[in-house]
């Protein structure tokens, strides 16, 4: 395959990232949990090879407030609805009364 700077240019360059993100999507959906981490910690190992004073303090902050975040949205998620959706308890189960 013969490469030229306009075939260069019109390559579709977001369909690794497409790929990938497909993937572990697919690790989610099939609940490949330890994989899927297995995976992050490999791109975090690979990160910090690249750039060893990588994750800075701005980016530790900004993670630390995605995880606060994030915490804060599945509290208010009932537990229930969540055990469901992971098979963990039968959608027809009754609902426990909140105190």
């Amino acid at each position: 395959m013969k490469l030229d700077a306009r075939s260069l240019m019109n390559r579709d360059w977001g369909l690794p990232e497409r790929v990938q993100d497909e993937q572990y999507a697919a690790m989610v959906r099939a609940g490949r949990w330890a994989e899927l981490l297995a995976e992050m910690d490999e791109l975090n190992e690979l990160g910090r090879c690249m750039q060893p004073d990588w994750p800075g303090p701005e980016e530790r902050e900004q993670d630390y407030r995605t995880h606060v975040r994030v915490s804060e949205m599945l509290a208010r998620v009932s537990h229930i609805d969540w055990a469901k959706r992971l098979g963990v308890i039968k959608p027809e189960s009754p609902r426990p009364r909140r105190r």
